[in-house]
């Protein structure tokens, strides 16, 4: 027979389990790059509105904080968007559905795709199609990297960056070497990059793309920039590179 006790303890147990994690435990393991922490005004009943924000790392842009909630107090849905450049008409990079709610906080959206950006460029975060009216915390003209569609405004947010580049020696493989011949593993694709771009030109040797390979873990430096020499072949698709440049990729095998 069952107790009363345990019962309690498995309801609370799976209770627990659905909770959202905090604030802090969503943003573990990313650097802080923009913030307007300034919110003395309330926007209500907004359905869209967008903020542009001035890059200030490499890095991927991996999530977002914004003071936003339903005005009357129900559970919201909408479309976040990041673009390139100020305002809605620059090339979409991502877009996702978020959630929330009615209580009055700072709410945290991580991005599903992160966003490489590059410091000193400048991005918007979009949120349209709300499915209720929402309250969106706001300050005067305070923050200098952007602006907001009120353009007296700045929303309050901050943005959070991957605190990692796959330059570094713990996320690349190190047994990758001069010699070596397929490329795998991203972890092997960084450690490949990483040669190149410190005088390895791999001259004569012909490498194969045997995965498709993606990046986005952490920032990608590419491989075979101006100031590096590659002078392999790739064995895939003729429409292959030897510069790979983005940071989230499909490297498809032949």
């Amino acid at each position: 027979m069952t107790s009363k006790g345990a019962i309690a303890r498995v309801v609370f147990a799976v209770a627990a389990a659905f909770l959202p994690m905090s604030a802090s435990a969503q943003i573990a393991g990313m650097a802080l790059d923009q913030a307007n922490d300034n919110f003395g005004f309330y926007f209500n009943h907004v359905s869209f509105a967008w903020q542009s924000f001035t890059a200030g790392t490499n890095g991927h842009l991996r999530a977002l904080q914004a003071h936003i909630y339903s005005t009357d107090g129900a559970d919201w849905s909408a479309t976040l968007e990041i673009r390139e450049g100020s305002g809605t008409s620059g090339t979409l990079l991502t877009s996702q559905v978020i959630v929330g709610d009615g209580v009055k906080q700072q709410c945290t959206f991580v991005m599903e795709k992160p966003v490489r950006q590059t410091s000193g460029d400048v991005y918007s975060f979009v949120v349209r199609n709300a499915s209720t009216g929402l309250t969106v915390r706001a300050s005067a003209d305070l923050y200098l990297g952007g602006r907001s569609h009120n353009n007296s405004y700045d929303y309050n947010f901050k943005t959070w960056v991957l605190a990692s580049d796959w330059s570094e020696q713990s996320w690349r493989d190190t047994n990758f070497t001069a010699d070596s011949t397929v490329i795998a593993t991203a972890e092997q694709l960084a450690q490949f990059a990483w040669l190149v771009n410190n005088g390895t030109t791999f001259a004569g040797k012909t490498l194969a793309l045997a995965a498709d390979i993606d990046l986005g873990a952490h920032y990608w430096t590419p491989a075979g920039g101006d100031s590096a020499c590659l002078k392999a072949r790739a064995a895939a698709s003729p429409a292959c590179s030897s510069k790979i440049r983005a940071c989230r990729i499909k490297v498809s095998s032949a």
